[in-house]
């Protein structure tokens, strides 16, 4: 609020360039959607490196005991 006037005034900050609020929405619907297929393709895929690090060292520890 101005002091001497009394008259308060805004500003709307927009961005010219970027997503619609329409595409924010459909991505975060889909976001919500994926979420659970999202969570259990990460998991298996930290298994398949926890067996491809397991591997690597069996093969090692066997390399070493001849």
């Amino acid at each position: 609020m101005e002091k001497s006037t009394g008259v308060q005034s805004s500003v709307e900050v927009k961005p010219s360039y970027g997503l619609e609020d329409a595409e924010v929405a459909r991505m975060l619907k889909d976001s919500i959607t994926n979420a659970k297929h999202d969570v259990t393709m990460r998991m298996l895929r930290e298994q398949q490196v926890e067996a491809a690090r397991f591997i690597e060292d069996m093969s090692a520890a066997l390399a070493e005991s001849g």
